[in-house]
């Protein structure tokens, strides 16, 4: 069961990026594990079919855009159209895997 109560809170940001590289179902998996154990991560998740990264994050996370790069790469999947932000009332969109390169970020 996922609360996801924290929408409106403004301490509460969003993550998103494209993973690159070979994600599996294994390796999201573990990635995933990985994350949702720091402090401040809400919500993890990293799906394999659209390639797409998904964290809410309180004041707590103090994982930097770069510290999470080098997360990733540290894995073989460099991350791609980086963004973090408050949480809105704005639909959830998945960010298109064909649309970032590895060095088109949307701040």
């Amino acid at each position: 069961l996922i609360n996801v109560t924290h929408a409106q809170d403004p301490a509460v940001e969003q993550v998103q990026a494209v993973v690159k590289g070979p994600l599996t179902g294994h390796s999201a998996r573990v990635l995933t594990d990985h994350l949702v154990k720091r402090p401040g991560v809400l919500l993890c998740r990293i799906d394999p079919a659209s390639r797409n990264l998904l964290l809410r994050v309180d004041q707590h996370f103090h994982l930097s855009e770069a510290g999470l790069r080098k997360f990733f790469a540290m894995h073989g999947m460099p991350l791609a159209c980086y963004t973090r932000g408050p949480i809105t009332d704005t639909p959830f969109h998945l960010l298109d895997p064909r649309a970032c390169g590895p060095d088109v970020d949307r701040k």
